[in-house]
C-alpha cells in the first residue's frame, strides 16, 4: 500500500461514522509525511491513539523532534534513554493540543533500522522478484529520498526502478508494442535518463516492424502508422544521410538491440535513420510486382524517400526494363529504340544490341514472302540499327529476287559497293586471295592462320566455334553463305563468305575479312 493509500485508509477508519466520535485505528502506522499531510484533521484526532514513525531530529530533556515535523514530541525519562543513539523511531501516543499548540504525548517508542537498512533488507527479499515488487520499492526509496532530501536513498530508488523496468520489459510478450510504449510513458514519468528511455522506444519500434514483417505483404496502414510515430519521436528517422554507413549498418542488422545499447548519441541518431530507412523501404517495395513491370515507379519512389539507396533504385529500373525487353517482339519500333537507348544509358550496350536483334529478328519472321519493300525496310532497319551489312546484304538479295528491277534495291546495293554480274552480287573489291585488301582492311591479328580460301563447311567448322550469325542466298549459280563471328558493339568481327555449286556440291571458303 503506498504512502498516500496508507493515509487515507487510516483517516476513514478514524472518521468513520461521520461526525460521531473517532474510532482508534490501533494497527495504523502513520510515517512523518503521512502525519504532516493530515494536519488539517488534527483537530478530530486528539486524543487518538496513534503510532508515528520517522527520522530523529533533535532530543532534549523530556522532549524530542522529527525531521521534517514541528510538533514536540514529549516523553518520560525512561522512555527517553530507550532512544539512545537510534537514528529512526517509531513512537506510540496522541496529540494534543495546548497553550495554541500541538504536542505529541509519547507513551511508547523503540528504534527502528534506518532507511538504507531497511532498503537492503528489502532488497535482499528481491533476489528473484518480479517488476512490480521492484517498482514498489523504488517508489518507496524515492519517497522518502525527496521527503527527507536524502541523495542516497534517491539513487537507491531510482536503481530499483531501474531494474524493474529491465524486468518489465523481459516479461513483455513478443509482439506487445503498446506494453512497451506504456513502459515508455512510466519511464518518463519516473524521470528516467533520456538514454534509456530512448533504448525502450527503440526497442518498442523494432517489435512494432516484426509485427508488421508478420504479414506477407506487410500491412500498408501499419507500416504507415508507424513512420508517422517514428518520425514525430524521432525526426532523424526521415531524413537521408550525406552517406551510408556501412559497418553500423551491419552491426545493426546483425544485433539492433545491443547495437543501439552501447552506441553513443551521435550513433543513435544515426540508427534512427536505419531503421526509418527500413520502414520506408518495406512501404515502398511491398507494392513492387513481381515481374518488375512496374520498376521505374518503385525506384522514383526510393530515390525520394531513400536516396542513400540509390543502387537498389537502379536495379529496379532494371528490372523494368529487362521486363519490357520480354515484350519486344511484338513492340513498335519506337519502344524498341527507347529500350535499346535505356539500355545503353545504363552502359550495357550488349542488352541494347540484344534488344534490337530480338525486336528485327521478330520483325523478320513476320515478313510477307510476296512484298520486297518489307526486305528493303528491313535491310535498312539492320543497317541502321546493328550495323549488320552481311544480314541487310542478304535481305537485299531476297528482294531482288522477288523484284529484280526495283530501283530501291539496286540504290541501296550500289551505296553499300555491291555490283551484279548477272547471277550474283559481290563487292566492287573482294578478296580474292589470302593477303587481298578490302573496304574496310582486314586484321590479320584477328584472322586464324590455318583459315585457308577453298576450304570446306566442314574444315571451318573444326577451326572456328558456332558463328554469331549465319545468312543464306540461294540463287540459281548455286548457295552464298556468309558466316559472321562476334557480336556488333563488341570489337571486331570476322565475316567469313562460302559458296556452294547448284547441287550438293560443299561450300568452300571464297572470302573472309574483319569488320
Amino acid at each position: 500500500m503506498t504512502p498516500l493509500r496508507n493515509l487515507l485508509w487510516t483517516l476513514a477508519v478514524i472518521f468513520a461514522g461521520g461526525g460521531a466520535a473517532p474510532v482508534v485505528a490501533a494497527e495504523a502506522l502513520w510515517s512523518i509525511e503521512q502525519f504532516n499531510d493530515a494536519e488539517p484533521n488534527w483537530p478530530r484526532i486528539l486524543g487518538t491513539p496513534l503510532r508515528i514513525e520517522g527520522r530523529l531530529s533533535s532530543q532534549l530533556k523530556g522532549q524530542m523532534r522529527f525531521q521534517k515535523c514541528d510538533v514536540t514530541f514529549r516523553l518520560s525519562a525512561d522512555l527517553e534513554r530507550k532512544i539512545a543513539s537510534a537514528k529512526n523511531l517509531e513512537v506510540a501516543g496522541a496529540l494534543r493540543y495546548e497553550g495554541n499548540r500541538y504536542y505529541f504525548d509519547v507513551t511508547d517508542l523503540k528504534s527502528l533500522p534506518t532507511d538504507r537498512e531497511r532498503y537492503q533488507a528489502r532488497e535482499v527479499a528481491l533476489r528473484n522478484a518480479a517488476a512490480k515488487e521492484w517498482f514498489e520499492l523504488g517508489e518507496w526509496a524515492l519517497g522518502r529520498g525527496k521527503f527527507y532530501d536524502d541523495q542516497e536513498l534517491l539513487d537507491l530508488g531510482r536503481t530499483s526502478l531501474a531494474r524493474g523496468l529491465a524486468l518489465a520489459v523481459r516479461e513483455l510478450p513478443k509482439g506487445d508494442v503498446d506494453g512497451r510504449f506504456a513502459l515508455v510513458d512510466k519511464a518518463v514519468e519516473l524521470q528516467f535518463p533520456p538514454s534509456l528511455v530512448d533504448e525502450i522506444r527503440h526497442e518498442a519500434f523494432r517489435e512494432w516492424l516484426a509485427r508488421c514483417l508478420m504479414k506477407n505483404p506487410p500491412d500498408e496502414q501499419d507500416l504507415a502508422a508507424l513512420e508517422a510515430r517514428l518520425a514525430k519521436t524521432f525526426p532523424e528517422a526521415v531524413e537521408p544521410l550525406s552517406a551510408w554507413p556501412t559497418d553500423l549498418t551491419q552491426s545493426y542488422t546483425l544485433d539492433p538491440i545491443d547495437t543501439y545499447r552501447l552506441a553513443d548519441a551521435g550513433q543513435r541518431k544515426i540508427l534512427h535513420r536505419l531503421l526509418g530507412a527500413d520502414v520506408q523501404w518495406r512501404r515502398i517495395v511491398r507494392s513492387a510486382n513481381p515481374d518488375g513491370s512496374n520498376g521505374g515507379q518503385i525506384a522514383d519512389r526510393i530515390d525520394q524517400l531513400i536516396p542513400e539507396r540509390h543502387a537498389a533504385a537502379e536495379q529496379y529500373r532494371e528490372r523494368e526494363l529487362v521486363y519490357r525487353m520480354q515484350g519486344i517482339d511484338t513492340a513498335p519500333r519506337a519502344e524498341a529504340l527507347t529500350l535499346a537507348a535505356a539500355f545503353r544509358e545504363r552502359k550495357r550496350p550488349q542488352l541494347a544490341t540484344e534488344t534490337l536483334l530480338k525486336w528485327l529478328v521478330a520483325k523478320e519472321r513476320r515478313l510477307r514472302p510476296d512484298e520486297a519493300p518489307q526486305f528493303i525496310e528491313l535491310a535498312d532497319d539492320y543497317l541502321t540499327l546493328l550495323n549488320d551489312e552481311p544480314r541487310a546484304v542478304a535481305l537485299l538479295a531476297e528482294a531482288h529476287r522477288r523484284e529484280p528491277q526495283s530501283q530501291d534495291v539496286l540504290d541501296r546495293f550500289s551505296k553499300l559497293g555491291f555490283r551484279y554480274d548477272g547471277v550474283r552480287w559481290t563487292k566492287a573489291r573482294p578478296v580474292d586471295a589470302p593477303g587481298d585488301v578490302t573496304d574496310p582492311a582486314p586484321e590479320p591479328a584477328a584472322i586464324p592462320q590455318l583459315l585457308k580460301l577453298g576450304m570446306t563447311a566442314a574444315e571451318l567448322g573444326q577451326l572456328l566455334n558456332q558463328p554469331t550469325s549465319v545468312t543464306l542466298m540461294r540463287t540459281a549459280a548455286g548457295t552464298d553463305e556468309i558466316r559472321v563471328y562476334g557480336r556488333h558493339g563488341e570489337g571486331s568481327r570476322m565475316v567469313v563468305h562460302l559458296r556452294g555449286g547448284p547441287g550438293a556440291t560443299e561450300p568452300r571458303v571464297t572470302k573472309f575479312y574483319t569488320r
